[in-house]
């Protein structure tokens, strides 16, 4: 038995896919569930793709993107690459920069990481941000370890600091520890804060 296709989904609905400006990151995943929808639909002309594309995002990003010249003269494929081109954190060479990642060491130097949740938090951004950025040639290693300890407050680095002491202690002066070795010292130590204040 033939399998009926399925019916986009209503702008609004649970199941619809949704795009905000604020995160352009979400970009290519919103495109990536649109083509799952026009699988399940069996769409395939260029111009209801595009249409469909539109309809989903709010009235500004709608007509921004059809009055880009690809909408009426070019494929689909063609007009997506330039509805890209507009959010340059949606490009993937360009989903993290240098900005983004002093952005997280600010905030996160000014708060304070006071707990082992917090610490887990700045530690997967941290990472992300760094590790695409050495991907990309624009970050070494090394230059990762050092900025690594910037994001925690002076209280806490120098608890971090006497840990990493004791743990190497032929440690050369003035160079950067290893990330990795940095991770576990500030894991031990926030643990050992944790048993101190009487929690877990």
């Amino acid at each position: 038995m033939a399998t009926v296709p399925k019916t986009m989904p209503a702008r609004g609905h649970a199941t619809a896919p949704k795009f905000i400006s604020s995160q352009p990151r979400e970009l290519p995943r919103y495109f990536n569930e649109l083509n799952n929808l026009f699988q399940d639909a069996n769409i395939t002309d260029e111009g209801i793709k595009k249409a469909q594309a539109c309809r989903y995002v709010n009235i500004d990003e709608s007509e921004l993107w059809q009055v880009l010249p690809e909408y009426t003269n070019n494929s689909y494929d063609e007009w997506k690459k330039a509805v890209l081109t507009l959010y340059p954190g949606a490009m993937e060479d360009h989903k993290w920069s240098m900005a983004d990642l002093d952005q997280l060491l600010g905030s996160t130097s000014r708060m304070g990481i006071m707990n082992s949740d917090e610490y887990a938090e700045y530690y997967r951004k941290f990472f992300t941000i760094t590790q695409f950025l050495i991907g990309k040639s624009r970050l070494s290693e090394s230059e990762q370890s050092r900025l690594f300890q910037r994001g925690f407050q002076p209280s806490l680095w120098a608890k971090i600091e006497r840990r990493l002491e004791v743990k190497i202690p032929d440690h050369y002066p003035g160079d950067p520890y290893d990330f990795e070795k940095i991770k576990e010292a500030a894991t031990h130590v926030l643990r050992g804060m944790k048993m101190e204040s009487g929690e877990g």
